[in-house]
């Protein structure tokens, strides 16, 4: 079951599908199977796989603060991308798409 999209995460999936074929763009896109990672939206069938990751620093909606500003929830993102990285994948944020950032876009 695919989850709401997030504004930022509708955005990055428009901007993305008017630059590339639709059909590369994926969201919540599941990139290991064992652990059940996935990314927020992801670019595939490019030379090098992107993927892009929304942040969520701030409070959520109910006033708690997101997972990635717990130590906790910052290591176990750091394994999932360092294990993204050795795959081969290149990794971005929301905001690097949305400042014209040259890294994978």
């Amino acid at each position: 079951m695919k989850q709401k999209l997030s504004e930022s995460q509708i955005w990055l999936v428009d901007y993305l599908s008017e630059r590339y074929d639709p059909r590369k763009v994926k969201t919540e896109y599941q990139f290991c199977q064992e652990r059940k990672w996935r990314f927020d939206v992801a670019l595939i069938g490019i030379v090098h796989p992107c993927a892009f990751e929304i942040e969520g620093v701030g409070r959520t909606q109910d006033g708690k603060y997101g997972r990635h500003q717990s130590i906790g929830g910052f290591i176990a993102d750091c394994e999932k991308l360092n294990y993204a990285a050795a795959k081969g994948w290149i990794r971005a944020s929301g905001r690097q798409s949305s400042v014209g950032s040259s890294c994978c876009i």
